[in-house]
């Protein structure tokens, strides 16, 4: 198989955290364009900026296994930059925001985000230096709602379960080439599915 490595930084926008209420409008932002939103300043508020490293954690696939979804767990008013660095066997993730003192109020905020791949999932392994369980009302609410697991490497696919309160359970597995990852999954992505609930799924690799 090829190897190969490839690095880029996204920039999705400073948008402010009170903006962020943690109500259920909260929007996917897609990281392949930059989102911009003019943080509200306080007079005499330093101009000087600060790099903060910035929680996530990784709870789904998209389609066709040409992005992930992350949430986001920010403090303050700011520009979130994500990069990623997509590797034969892993994607690694790293998120950090530009913050600004005194540009708002330092009110802790959750973000959905969606992170385009420039390959398939496919099973690599999803890490970072800030991934860390972000327990939130954000997952909170996605409890009925089973995520896409297609794509992910079994670890990563029982973690996402986690997050919103599911178990998985692996029902069965086929021969392929490649790294072992999820290939079905029943129920299926978005379906509802009440706390605790089992997960069944199937495994393809070597």
């Amino acid at each position: 198989m090829a190897r190969w490595t490839r690095s880029r930084s996204i920039a999705i926008g400073a948008v402010c955290a009170a903006g962020l209420a943690l109500g259920a409008g909260a929007t996917i932002v897609s990281a392949q364009h930059i989102v911009s939103a003019q943080a509200a300043t306080v007079p005499g508020s330093p101009a000087s900026t600060s790099t903060v490293a910035v929680a996530w954690d990784a709870y789904a696939v998209g389609a066709h296994e040409a992005s992930l979804e992350l949430v986001v767990q920010r403090g303050t008013c700011g520009t979130i930059q994500t990069r990623l660095s997509e590797r034969r066997a892993s994607v690694q993730i790293e998120v950090t925001e530009q913050q600004r003192p005194g540009a708002c109020l330092a009110v802790a905020a959750i973000q959905p985000l969606v992170v385009p791949l420039a390959h398939a999932l496919a099973g690599r392994a999803i890490e970072g230096p800030s991934r860390r369980r972000v327990q939130t009302p954000l997952a909170r609410r996605r409890q009925d709602h089973v995520p896409r697991l297609i794509g992910f490497g079994p670890a990563d696919a029982m973690h996402a379960l986690a997050l919103v309160s599911l178990h998985g359970r692996v029902s069965g597995e086929r021969r392929a080439g490649g790294l072992r990852r999820v290939i079905a999954q029943r129920p299926a992505a978005g379906a509802g599915a009440p706390a605790g609930r089992i997960v069944q799924i199937t495994l393809a690799g070597p």
